[in-house]
């Protein structure tokens, strides 16, 4: 039985957590999937809720069992024997019948056998890497059909006992395939779903105001730029960070350097931090040229540039128009494996998405390594041209991550201000017709008199001088959206315009001197206590870089 970890915090997952506490002790037969990409928590939010279930009264509380799923579970039935024993529900299994055609060789008999008699005790079997089962070599995906089928059925179990099966699985394909696709045994078992999405950025604001990233605020950014909202990375590079707190904190062009160093060793060093590791992603020629494609420009790729890439010679395997297959990754690259978003027009009739980017610079920066064929050697030399040529281009390179931040602060704000909470938050946002963009905004959901009430609109810097020497009035910077949006069509303009200028930090100066031209501000620091995070006091001005 793995433990939840003690020095890092639970962040971001209070309704997820919440519905899979209650999924699992108010259903009559609960069967519910867990999953999403690797690392992203699901382990840490299982493991957890079994904590919680387990500290619950008597009365509330559920017999529970950890699992966890090995690659080719040759011993999988003598496992789950031990994790009942480690669990201390031995005694639940004293009257467990074995068929009649008992062969002590065989694992998953011995596993399907004592995992129908738990459940029909009214224990909860959580099975985690889920995704490990062997799908075409192994008979235990029928075994949990068999089990599914079993307590779901009001004929053969007139009187439920409340046990069920929760499944837990990072390889997305697989899951969405074995639970959603109806040709599969598994389809329609498994009644309950929740999915971890990458966290948010109060719960990221959160952890770094605890764990001191916001100590110089570019140290966060970076963090935030490469990991996303992936708890499990953060968590990685925290763990091998938190022995040496000077270096972890040294001036930030030494940081960065060390800090790129060690993400180009992580995924050389160890399969499974790599980005397509097969227990998080199986990709396919046509999406690994997307991908790659994709890399060479951080702030995105057009959409027509994707759909013209040039068409392979055929081969008789090939059964789909070209068109059709590179639409068709897309879907699965944004929806499925969320490795990639698509930027959409603002209020326009045209669904698809104007172009793509990475979610997160981790993929883009292996795929860049790839590319340019790094060794660990060269790495190591810090000074090596190639290594040097990767430096240069990842880290002045980050992407889209101060807008993601300053809409999803902007969605936090409004509930802080108002008590509702925003989840339509728009950043990199065009219009149509090749119109003007917005780096962050909100539109606010109250209407005055059947009229849109307002926006928060964000203007996001990385340098906080570009904000001093471009940004002179709102209506500078934000008048051109605000005209093509309302008075090229006829329309007045909402009653509420909030304007902002974000950077990663400002000085005291330089918040006044923006303010004064009728802008409001917001760096990092000022974003976490807004939303009550305190930051670590214990923090230098960040320099500027030579």
């Amino acid at each position: 039985m793995i433990k939840a970890s003690p020095s890092f915090g639970f962040y971001g997952r209070d309704k997820e957590f919440e519905k899979l506490v209650r999924s699992i002790c108010l259903s009559s037969f609960p069967t519910i999937a867990l999953y999403g990409r690797r690392l992203i928590g699901k382990t840490e939010l299982l493991v957890r809720a079994i904590d919680h279930i387990r500290a619950l009264p008597s009365a509330e509380s559920k017999p529970i069992v950890y699992l966890e799923v090995q690659p080719n579970p040759t011993q999988i039935g003598e496992e789950l024997n031990e994790a009942i024993k480690e669990a201390g529900l031995d005694s639940l299994m004293h009257n467990i019948k074995r068929s009649l055609t008992w062969d002590p060789n065989d694992t998953e008999r011995f596993f399907f056998d004592q995992a129908r008699h738990f459940v029909s005790q009214g224990g909860i079997l959580c099975l985690d890497e889920f995704h490990n089962i062997d799908i075409k070599g192994s008979q235990l995906i029928y075994y949990i059909k068999r089990i599914a089928d079993v307590i779901r059925s009001s004929t053969l179990n007139p009187h439920p006992s409340g046990g069920g099966i929760v499944a837990s699985g990072s390889h997305q394909q697989n899951m969405l395939r074995l639970l959603g696709d109806s040709r599969e045994p598994l389809y329609g078992r498994f009644t309950g779903d929740i999915r971890l999405n990458q966290l948010k950025s109060p719960a990221l604001l959160a952890m770094a105001s605890e764990q001191g990233w916001l100590r110089d605020p570019r140290q966060f950014l970076t963090l935030y730029s490469v990991y996303g909202g992936v708890p499990g990375l953060w968590k990685k590079y925290y763990d091998e960070q938190e022995h040496n707190l000077n270096l972890r904190f040294d001036n930030f062009s030494s940081w960065r350097n060390r800090f790129w160093q060690y993400e180009s060793l992580r995924p050389l060093e160890n399969e499974r931090d790599q980005w397509d590791y097969r227990a998080w992603v199986v990709t396919n020629p046509i999406a690994e040229r997307i991908l790659d494609k994709i890399s060479q420009k951080p702030n995105g790729t057009l959409r027509s540039t994707l759909l013209n890439l040039p068409e392979p010679p055929q081969t008789a395997e090939s059964s789909y128009p070209w068109s059709r297959s590179i639409k068709g990754n897309l879907v699965m690259l944004e929806n499925h494996l969320q490795i990639i978003r698509g930027i959409r027009l603002y209020r326009s009739d045209i669904k698809e998405p104007s172009k793509y980017c990475f979610i997160d610079n981790d993929t883009r920066h292996q795929l860049m390594v790839k590319r340019i064929g790094l060794t660990t050697e060269e790495i190591l030399d810090a000074e090596s041209e190639n290594y040097t040529k990767v430096l240069n281009k990842t880290s002045k390179n980050e992407g889209y991550d101060l807008e993601r931040i300053t809409a999803e602060y902007f969605g936090a704000l409004h509930q802080v201000e108002n008590g509702k909470l925003i989840h339509s938050t728009h950043y990199n946002v065009q219009l149509a017709d090749d119109g003007p963009e917005i780096d962050a905004l909100i539109s606010l959901p109250e209407s005055i008199n059947g009229q849109e009430r307002g926006f928060f609109l964000g203007s996001c810097k990385r340098d906080p001088k570009k904000h001093i020497e471009k940004s002179v009035s709102p209506e500078k910077v934000f008048g051109p959206f605000l005209i093509k949006l309302y008075e090229e069509r006829g329309q007045n303009r909402p009653s509420e315009i909030r304007t902002f200028l974000v950077a990663p930090h400002f000085s005291e100066d330089e918040h006044r001197t923006l303010q004064e031209r009728g802008f409001e501000t917001a760096d990092l620091r000022t974003m976490a206590r807004t939303l009550g995070y305190e930051p670590d006091q214990n923090f230098s001005e960040p320099v500027a870089e030579p």
